[in-house]
């Protein structure tokens, strides 16, 4: 639960602010994900095999899924601060979790849904990247 309230803290407060802010977070063996997200995972976080994610994860379409299990109080900080120093904000709020938003080329937004929960091996997140941007229709005039 820990783990929950500081991300969601985080993401309204800190990634604004972020994007400014020099990025600290160690390089490790792997990202969150490769060639899309690349968020360095720390050494103390790691990819468990079964993620064991709500229905209403595995059954959304649309939407690439990944966990990660850390034992890392810093996890959360280095997160929200590496999303907004490579151009994420505070997306909507949803149930159990929070979006993350960046822009894209085109005026769409890519979008990160991150979702922390708790494990019986440690502090856990699902995230949830969708497959295409979203394009918000503009209002009429």
């Amino acid at each position: 639960m820990k783990l929950r309230s500081i991300l969601t803290a985080l993401a309204f407060v800190a990634i604004p602010l972020a994007a400014h802010a020099q990025d600290k977070v160690a390089d490790s063996d792997g990202t969150l994900y490769p060639g899309r997200v690349e968020f360095p995972l720390p050494s103390d976080t790691r990819v468990p095999t079964d993620c064991a994610y709500p229905s209403g994860l595995t059954g959304a379409t649309g939407v690439d899924l990944t966990c990660i299990v850390t034992h890392n109080e810093e996890f959360g900080q280095s997160l929200i601060s590496w999303l907004g120093t490579h151009g994420w904000r505070a997306g909507d709020n949803i149930l159990g979790g929070f979006e993350a938003v960046r822009a894209t080329d085109n005026g769409c937004e890519q979008t990160l849904s991150i979702y922390p929960h708790e494990m019986t091996d440690g502090e856990g997140v699902w995230f949830a990247l969708a497959q295409q941007p979203r394009c918000r229709a503009e209002t009429p005039r």
